[in-house]
């Protein structure tokens, strides 16, 4: 729905900036991702690379370290073959000379019968695979690396002699496996674990760097194919290496092979993918404002000629001047400038159909203004007529009437003056006005009760005597609708026509209903047009018409329902507006205060008067002139605590408005008028800061003191 009520040009700018946003977040998100892929497998790879590096150098180790034992015990042999002697000694020398760190002889049983260092347990019970050597089946015994209980790595390289009536074994200690593992945890900053398991899967031990504890779940991963493997914020790499085995006790079915497992922060990797991302950002930005400069650009250049079309358009529609053309260039020859030249062709034909029809209807339009107003002031002239003849007997009520036809005579024939004004001139329109509903309602009724007996079965329902409904109209205009559609009632036949009102929610709802003849659906489809009309001679169809059109400006709706026989009902709806700021809810005094009330008509003194008499501390002054309210206080002192209630009109040189700009006394000042919808007024009570009061509703408003 936003993207609906956006204008085509900022749609076009959002299609172009977002194509090319979206072109720059799929750029940056596939840069992101292959530098990421590329820098990561540099990061493992560099890694896996250098652990099989270590595999390699750990294979030439104990290659060498086991030539060395085998070349031990095969001096070992030819000495028990020669009948030497062989006592502790000779071992510890033989060790020394092949660099193996012990040699120890067994009998037939198993039991060590000389060693070059501390006896050893019965060899049979460490691997009875052994005993095989002294058969001849097997002609050497090589276990893999294992771990000391003294934490040293060593392996067993096992043979028998010559005579098969002894078992050689050759020990090496593999001080160079923890060397290299050393080398390797100190690799670099981010190694920090490595851990070297057997083919028994027995830990071989564990480096760390310093002033981190042991690491348990090393082992875990050791069960891992070869490779590298992100845990966390760590990289695991995998590495095996082939174990020089022969006949080995544990399993020798087996290829036997060592694991190697190494714990790898990731740290310098994230800071350097941290940089990644502050820098594809930095970048992203950058073609972010790029796209922006050059969607704007091109939205300009695009939408220049569609600009100055609608420009041009909204000139023509605005000022109704048909003379003015699209600029086109002559050479130009794309869609829009052919739309253009279409627009031209079109304001042309219709400045010339204008013309003709302006001379055409030009008489016709002068007979329908004189019909219209003929229709519209003949009801209010009948009023006035009637209550004329009433006046004779000094009735209020008949004063009030033929001031209200009067105004709408007035506003009729100001309508009539100005739609007679030269066709280069605007038509007058009347103003609207914020109005109290209840009283224009009234002012009908009363209208139609005066002017025609027969008319007194006009019903009123839902209207008090305290208006409230507030509403922006023009007052003459819907005021001689609602007449219309009364007269209308009567004339076809209606013995009772009702006249009601109800305030649903925000809307006012006015319902004109009769019990007339009726009409039938074809009718009612047709009644609000211009020039239609039914069942009267004299009709000329614009009754309803103007009446429609008079709702329709004020934001409202007007709608018909009818049945033949029965009768019609009208519904109006208009919109309700908020009570204004300048209506008082009361007059509010305090006690031993004074308030001065300015009038001449006696009746709405004699209110004021019958309003006082309950309130109980306060003196007030009634007065029917200005003049009269000077004799007893000056207008140049007024009191701090007095309050002035004064009319508009007056019959005077000064107009109530006058006097309380000439006091500023603020909201003191009460100006009590029933010209309380004039917008001029409404301003100047506003600059004022005084209060405004219809008299319509001065038998409802309040009077009282402080505290009350």
């Amino acid at each position: 729905m936003l993207f609906r009520s956006l204008k085509f040009s900022h749609k076009v700018f959002l299609a172009i900036f977002g194509t090319a946003a979206l072109s720059v977040l799929v750029v940056c998100v596939t840069i992101y991702q292959l530098t990421f892929q590329y820098r990561w497998a540099d990061f493992r790879d560099s890694y896996i690379d250098h652990m099989q590096l270590l595999g390699m150098a750990l294979m030439r180790v104990e290659q060498a370290e086991g030539d060395q034992a085998v070349g031990a015990a095969r001096a070992v042999q030819k000495l028990i073959a020669q009948k030497v002697k062989i006592d502790s000694d000779l071992l510890q020398e033989l060790s020394d000379i092949h660099s193996v760190s012990q040699i120890t002889i067994y009998d037939r049983d198993g039991d060590p019968i000389v060693s070059s260092g501390e006896k050893s347990q019965n060899v049979f019970k460490a691997c009875g695979q052994v005993r095989e050597l002294l058969t001849g089946k097997v002609q050497i015994n090589e276990s893999p690396l294992s771990r000391n209980q003294d934490g040293s790595i060593s392996r067993d390289t096992t043979v028998a002699s010559l005579d098969r009536k002894y078992i050689i074994e050759v020990s090496v200690q593999f001080a160079a496996v923890t060397h290299l593992l050393g080398e390797m945890a100190q690799h670099d900053e981010d190694n920090e674990y490595i851990e070297m398991f057997g083919p028994d899967d027995l830990s071989l031990g564990q480096l760390h760097r310093a002033g981190l504890p042991p690491e348990t779940t090393l082992h875990q991963s050791s069960q891992k194919a070869d490779g590298a493997y992100k845990i966390g914020k760590k990289m695991v790499v995998v590495s095996s290496i082939p174990a020089r085995t022969q006949n080995f006790c544990i399993a020798k079915n087996e290829e036997p092979e060592y694991r190697l497992v190494t714990s790898i922060s990731t740290q310098t990797f994230d800071k350097e993918v941290h940089r990644l991302i502050i820098g594809i950002l930095l970048v992203g930005l950058l073609l972010l404002a790029v796209a922006y400069l050059l969607a704007r650009t091109l939205s300009e250049v695009l939408l220049r000629k569609i600009e100055l079309i609608r420009t041009t358009v909204g000139d023509i529609s605005r000022d109704q001047d048909y003379s003015k053309r699209i600029a086109v260039q002559d050479d130009a020859n794309d869609e829009l400038d052919e739309l253009a030249r279409g627009f031209n062709q079109m304001f042309a034909e219709t400045e010339a159909n204008q013309k003709r029809l302006m001379d055409a209807e030009r008489d016709k339009a002068k007979s329908q203004i004189a019909a219209q107003v003929a229709h519209d002031i003949r009801s209010p002239l009948m009023s006035m007529s009637m209550a004329l003849n009433q006046i004779q007997t000094a009735q209020i009520e008949a004063l009030a009437i033929v001031k209200s036809a009067v105004q709408r005579v007035a506003g009729i024939v100001q309508k009539l003056a100005d739609s007679s004004k030269p066709t280069q001139e605007e038509p007058g329109v009347e103003l609207p006005k914020l109005t109290l509903l209840e009283p224009i309602l009234l002012s009908v009724v009363n209208e139609h009760r005066m002017k025609d007996p027969a008319q007194q079965s006009l019903e009123v329902k839902g209207i008090g005597m305290h208006p409230q409904v507030w509403c922006v109209l023009q007052v003459i205009e819907v005021q001689t609708a609602f007449s219309n559609m009364i007269n209308n009632a009567f004339e076809a036949g209606a013995s009772k026509v009702e006249l009601s009102l109800d305030i649903q929610g925000k809307k006012s709802v006015i319902k004109i209903s009769d019990n007339g003849k009726g009409m039938s659906a074809d009718i009612t489809e047709k009644i609000f047009e211009r020039s239609f009309t039914h069942g009267k001679s004299t009709g000329t169809g614009l009754g309803l018409f103007q009446a429609k059109a008079a709702i329709e400006w004020a934001g409202g709706t007007i709608e018909v329902a009818s049945t033949p026989g029965q009768g019609t009902v009208f519904t109006v709806t208009l919109p309700k507006e908020k009570k204004p700021v300048w209506m008082p809810e009361s007059i509010v005094l305090e006690k031993g205060s004074s308030i001065f009330f300015v009038d001449d008509d006696a009746n709405v003194l004699t209110t004021w008067r019958k309003k006082m008499a309950a309130v109980q501390g306060v003196t007030a002054h009634f007065f029917g002139s200005i003049g009269e309210l000077e004799k007893l206080q000056s207008l140049k002192q007024w009191p701090a605590n007095a309050i002035l209630v004064i009319d508009q009109n007056l019959q005077e040189t000064k107009e109530g408005l006058e006097v309380l700009a000439a006091l500023s006394i603020g909201k003191r000042s009460y100006l009590c008028t029933s010209e309380f919808d004039e917008k001029i007024i409404q301003d100047e009570i506003r600059k004022l800061g005084a209060w405004l009061l219809p008299k319509p509703c001065i038998w409802s408003t309040e009077i009282k003191t402080g505290g009350n």
